[in-house]
């Protein structure tokens, strides 16, 4: 919520705009606009790992699966 770049405003803006309800927005009280310390990168890890465990679903046995 520091950063001076882009405001965390611009985010819950964007969550108005994009036509879905499945959309989750992480504020970071002292975050800055590199994100660079290890807690950011957990964070933004765990949250790539929440995407891939809820949108992505392969059959690994369907031959269409890849």
């Amino acid at each position: 919520m520091q950063d001076e770049e882009v405001p965390y405003a611009t985010a819950l803006k964007l969550c108005d705009v994009i036509a879905t309800n499945e959309i989750a927005v992480t504020l970071v009280k002292d975050g800055k606009h590199s994100l660079d310390q290890e807690e950011d990168f957990v964070r933004m890890r765990g949250a790539v790992d929440d995407v891939f465990s809820n949108v992505l679903d392969y059959d690994l046995t369907s031959p269409a699966s890849g």
